[in-house]
This record gives structure tokens, C-alpha cells and sequence, in this order.
């Protein structure tokens, strides 16, 4: 009964290795694929420890959206109104505070090209709560929605400086 069994198998790996003939060429392609993805990693791991390619393994100040370096360099400035800092870009001077809100503070800036005063909502806390995100979400809805009404106040830009959306900047005219 075991010599039947290893008959049926010898006729099986035989059947599977004729069915199987274009697959390995396939496979072959396959591991070629593979070690040029390897070779590759590799290289990547090598070249990261040098400081031509690949992230650096330390942090540095520009690692922080919202240092002083990295707005410099992205080209914005920050002024600090009623203890809040805004990082706005270099175009928008600080003229006044207009108002403070449950979840923002509003101030007047002009354009610096253009001469035009805008308003700027800083609005905190987005994600802090799902009823803040919807709410910032519903006005940023609304407000693009009736920009071309004679009686609203139209929105102009919007900006988002940090990753974690933790502040958004609305201009509005």
C-alpha cells in the first residue's frame, strides 16, 4: 500500500513539473526582482548612513513646522497677539486685533503687494473635539459657498501650517 502511494506521488510531481515549466521561468523573472529590489534596499541602506540620500536619523530645528527657522525659510513671520502666536506669511503686516471668539481670535493685516486690509481668523483646537472640527468645516463650507454675496464676508485664503492641522488661518475680506 506504501509502494502505490509513492507511485502516485512520482506521477503527480511529474504531472506538476510539466504544468509548471512556464511558471518557473516566471519565477525566475520573479527572483531576479527581487534581488534587484534587495540590491536596491541595500544601496538605500548603505547611501541613508551618508548624507547624500535618505531621511537623516536625527531631528533637527527644521523638523518642527513651526520653529522660527523653518518659517523663515517657508518664507512666513510670526506676530503675537493676546498671548497667541500667528505664523503668517511676509506679506500680511499686523495693523489691529479685531475680536476674540469662542474658538478663535480675529485680526486686521494688510497686503503688504496690494495695499488691501483683510481679516485673519486663526481658529485653534480644530481636531480637539469632533463638534470644533465640525463646526470649523461648516464655516469654511458656508463661506465658499456664498464668497460672491454683496452681504457676507467672502473668503479669501486659507492656510495650514502645521501638520496636525492644530491651527487654521481663514482670510477674509
Amino acid at each position: 500500500m506504501a509502494d502505490t502511494d509513492k507511485t502516485a506521488d512520482t506521477k503527480d510531481l511529474s504531472a506538476d513539473s510539466s504544468s509548471t515549466a512556464p511558471t518557473s521561468v516566471t519565477s525566475t523573472s520573479s527572483k531576479q526582482s527581487t534581488s534587484q529590489s534587495r540590491e536596491s534596499t541595500s544601496n538605500y541602506a548603505s547611501s541613508s548612513s551618508g548624507a547624500s540620500r535618505g531621511r537623516p536619523r536625527t531631528r533637527s530645528e527644521l523638523s518642527n513646522p513651526l520653529s522660527k527657522a523653518n518659517l523663515e525659510k517657508r518664507g512666513y513671520h510670526t506676530f503675537s497677539v493676546l498671548g497667541k502666536d500667528f505664523h503668517v506669511d511676509k506679506r500680511w503686516k499686523f495693523v489691529r486685533e479685531l475680536g476674540q471668539g469662542a474658538y478663535g481670535i480675529v485680526v486686521l493685516a494688510q497686503d503688504t503687494i496690494s495695499g488691501e486690509n483683510v481679516a485673519i481668523k486663526q481658529v485653534t483646537r480644530v481636531f480637539e473635539k469632533k463638534e470644533l472640527a465640525k463646526r470649523a468645516l461648516r464655516e469654511i463650507v458656508l463661506l465658499r459657498h456664498f464668497n460672491h454675496h454683496e452681504n457676507i464676508t467672502g473668503l479669501i485664503d486659507m492656510d495650514l501650517l502645521s501638520p496636525d492641522f492644530n491651527e487654521i488661518y481663514l482670510f477674509m475680506e
